[in-house]
């Protein structure tokens, strides 16, 4: 207050503004008219100023640079999958296929009356990429379509698109002269496990196109591993795994891992893309997507280190889960002894993985009645040749080579049948199998 006394007028408050305004510094603690700071708080706060900007310099790139790494790998699973899809919708030939089939009628004209073998073929391709996403939808139910199916399938030779076609044509009563000239490129076999089969796969169709994210990823795995005669295409599951991924479900994903690590239908990433699928297919609840993480870690892919304790415990979760494939490897890893499993067990999970309907279980319990071995099981060859049977039937390619093996040598009770071994060769080479195409091509044949 002494400052409002001072002696020359200048050196007082030159206003009661001013004087309350110091009164309310002083008593917030701040510096005042009447005490004004002294040169070393003067100094101590220029410094504090500073280093508390340089501070905030060097910490805010840092906080940014920490910020955007943990959205990235929050959303890196994420960033995997595609951006929801719509619904692959069916063909409806009436609307939204007819200009299609119409050039499909007009490219079929022009190759079966081509003047040149080049020509034709350039032509029997268009048709095929035309009639393909048209056969591939079991709701179908015009016979003239089909009878362009048919005639598409006689022109390139295509034994799955025949199999379509006839039993399309069969069922709806359609043109019998094609029937019969689909035949030669049928197996009967064949077609009777595909007329079996085909009410169920028509039933996912119809609950995937409704937008059942399940059903999606159950259609995508028939596309993929073409089972019962099932017609495999890569593009198409893609296309509906993709839909699937987008609407959670865990097979879908699985079967996006399915194809990364394959380097299928141009899904690219290879074993850490499909890790990364594998990975959030089990957040989801899907064993079969925990098999296929524990197939890596036994195997250790591309230099990885093999993790066999971590494949078996993935392998009992898939397993607890309902994958048969999962049951499988279980049997698998049981039969080989393997991280302290009991190998007496290895039977019970192959039958148990072939109830599910796993290709690789059925081999392998077939493989199991034909040996006599592992424990729990007596030697059984016709119980072996029918398992391989079922195992063939649902798209194992062993289990066909082994059948043609069998009927090359007259093995397991079965009669030599160069016919039969020729075709289940055949059918093993078509299915990807390794050995069959040597056996082919040191006999000259095609498949």
């Amino acid at each position: 207050m002494l400052k409002a006394l001072e002696k020359n007028p200048e050196d007082r408050y030159q206003s009661a503004g001013t004087l309350a305004e110091d009164i309310r510094n002083y008593l917030c603690g701040k510096p005042t008219v009447a005490i004004p700071r002294t040169e070393r708080e003067k100094n101590i706060l220029e410094w504090a100023k500073g280093a508390a900007g340089a501070t905030l310099a060097f910490l805010l790139p840092l906080l940014i640079l920490w910020i955007g790494v943990a959205v990235y790998y929050r959303a890196w699973p994420t960033r995997l999958r595609p951006s929801p899809e719509p619904v692959p919708q069916p063909i409806d030939p009436e609307v939204v296929g007819e200009h299609a089939i119409d050039n499909l009628r007009n490219v079929l004209a022009q190759a079966e009356s081509a003047t040149t073998a080049r020509r034709r073929v350039q032509l029997s391709q268009d048709a095929r990429a035309l009639v393909r996403p048209i056969a591939f939808d079991l709701s179908l139910s015009d016979p003239e379509v089909w009878e362009l199916v048919a005639r598409t399938a006689i022109l390139c030779k295509d034994s799955e698109m025949a199999l379509l076609a006839s039993e399309a044509l069969a069922r709806l009563h359609g043109n019998a002269k094609l029937i019969e000239k689909l035949a030669p490129l049928i197996d009967p076999g064949d077609l009777r496990v595909w007329k079996e089969h085909r009410p169920g796969f028509l039933q996912i169709e119809t609950r995937a196109k409704s937008g059942d994210g399940a059903a999606m990823g159950e259609l995508a795995e028939a596309y993929l591993d073409g089972p019962y005669g099932f017609p495999s295409d890569d593009a198409e599951a893609l296309r509906w795994s993709r839909a699937g991924a987008a609407a959670g479900d865990g097979l879908s994903m699985c079967n996006m891992g399915v194809m990364a690590q394959s380097r299928r239908a141009g899904v690219e990433g290879g074993i850490e893309a499909a890790i990364g699928w594998f990975e959030e297919g089990a957040k989801a609840g899907n064993g079969r997507a925990m098999s296929f993480l524990g197939s890596i870690y036994a195997d250790g892919p591309e230099g990885r280190q093999r993790d066999p304790s971590k494949s078996k415990d993935l392998f009992q979760q898939g397993a607890k889960a309902g994958s048969p494939r999962a049951m499988t490897c279980l049997g698998v890893m049981c039969e080989d002894g393997g991280e302290g499993l009991n190998p007496d067990d290895a039977v019970e999970w192959y039958r148990q993985a072939a109830a599910g309907g796993d290709p690789a279980g059925m081999f392998h319990l077939g493989s199991a009645y034909l040996r006599g071995r592992p424990r729990g099981v007596d030697k059984n060859e016709g119980e072996a040749v029918r398992w391989f049977n079922k195992a063939a039937a649902a798209g194992d390619a062993e289990a066909m080579r082994t059948l043609g093996s069998m009927y090359e040598h007259g093995d397991a009770g079965l009669p030599p049948n160069h016919e039969e071994a020729v075709g289940w060769y055949r059918r093993a080479a078509r299915r990807g199998d390794p050995v069959a195409p040597i056996w082919l091509k040191e006999r000259n044949l095609t498949w």
